[in-house]
């Protein structure tokens, strides 16, 4: 692999962490929908 500069590494990971954490989110946003939905029928 070739050598990645400081800078862009980090953009990288900051950008990896930002769309993990989205993912993340999306996910409990989706099980909670489906906890709502048993409830309230």
């Amino acid at each position: 692999m070739g050598k990645i500069s400081d800078k862009s590494s980090y953009k990288n990971m900051k950008n990896a962490i930002k769309s993990s954490q989205f993912f993340v989110a999306k996910q409990a946003a989706k099980k909670q929908n489906i906890k709502n939905k048993k409830g309230g029928e």
